[in-house]
């Protein structure tokens, strides 16, 4: 793969066989030219529930992940929570040589009901990430397709 914007970020040993395999699948099936489609192209292959499953207790699928990895064992295991497909999504990103932060806060809570407020409690922590784009900035993407921010509107492509 071509970097996009320069020097890979990444750590040695960041990508392992499996997730390796899978960020060359995703490049190739999306035919994406641009740094923003393949963004997008990371995130869908991600959001698939035929590929990925959302599970917030992974302790059972410890036996089968001995790679060193957070990217490797959910590329091989294909099961974990935010914290999981934020990681993959953000060092994919980087990997292609495009600027990526992993992110973490909180959804937006329940509706307070006695004022005008809002409820935010622990179990509403979520990770996601930005991708940065010349002329655009920080732009956030939320590889599990849970609520935590709204999307943006998309920068067009070409």
């Amino acid at each position: 793969m071509k970097a996009l914007y320069g020097r890979n970020a990444l750590q040695e040993g960041a990508l392992g066989p499996e997730s390796r395999a899978l960020l060359d699948d995703i490049v190739k099936s999306s035919g994406a030219t641009n740094p923003y489609d393949l963004a997008v192209a990371i995130r869908e292959r991600l959001r698939d529930p035929t590929e990925f499953t959302y599970d917030a207790d992974v302790s059972d699928q410890a036996a089968r992940c001995t790679a060193a990895s957070i990217v490797e064992c959910f590329a091989v295991i294909r099961a974990g929570f935010c914290q999981y497909y934020a990681s993959m999504m953000a060092v994919y990103l980087r990997e292609l040589a495009i600027p990526a932060r992993f992110v973490e806060g909180f959804l937006p809570g329940s509706p307070d009901p006695i004022g005008t407020g809002r409820t935010v409690r622990s179990a509403d922590a979520h990770a996601w990430v930005q991708a940065y784009f010349p002329g655009y900035g920080w732009i956030d993407f939320d590889p599990t397709g849970g609520p935590a921010r709204p999307e943006l509107a998309p920068i067009p492509s070409g």
